[in-house]
């Protein structure tokens, strides 16, 4: 039976059919569905997954941080190898400045009278002030020379040389001076 119920829609007789249940039940709740939730099953596969990845994740950043310390002590030995470095390089230039305090003695083994004289006039105006010039007493060596005797007049003997033109310096012990400078022919 049907009645229109003055809107002009037919209407029929309600049954059974025309009022389902609400919401899904028996099996078609027990299908999986994308959009669905996940089942308990799959809750557990998600929480050892999520386990996993936290492990990882861990793992990970333990990893960072050991690579962190190790690159920090890296720079810190690289530090202290520069800080070193330094160090011995100002002793170095300590060693290695000219000392013009320290006793000049020039020895003429030429035969020309007055050359050592001259030689400390050079030496003089150079700036080193306790230049002595004397005549040779015992064996001389093969060639014009500046001996020096510690490492640190070494720098000294080089600029004394260098102020005369000697290419020839050599360390040696028993002077009575600093620095010898041994003129010859």
């Amino acid at each position: 039976m049907t009645s229109t119920g003055g809107n002009g829609i037919e209407s029929y007789a309600m049954d059974e059919f025309d009022n389902p249940p609400k919401g899904p039940s028996g099996e078609f709740n027990k299908v999986h569905w994308p959009w669905s939730p996940a089942s308990s099953q799959t809750s557990s596969k998600t929480s050892t997954t999520t386990a996993k990845k936290k492990a990882a994740e861990k793992k990970a950043a333990e990893k960072k941080q050991q690579e962190e310390a190790a690159k920090k002590q890296q720079e810190e030995e690289a530090a202290k190898k520069q800080q070193e470095e330094e160090a011995a390089k100002q002793q170095q230039e300590q060693a290695a400045q000219v000392d013009r305090s320290l006793s000049v003695r020039v020895i003429n083994g030429t035969g020309i009278s007055g050359y050592a004289a001259t030689k400390q006039s050079v030496l003089n105006q150079a700036g080193y002030a306790n230049v002595a010039a004397a005549n040779p007493s015992g064996t001389l060596p093969d060639a014009t020379v500046v001996w020096y005797q510690n490492d640190a007049d070494k720098a000294t003997a080089e600029d004394v040389a260098n102020a005369l033109g000697i290419s020839n310096v050599q360390q040696t012990s028993g002077l009575g001076a600093s620095i010898v400078v041994i003129l010859l022919n």
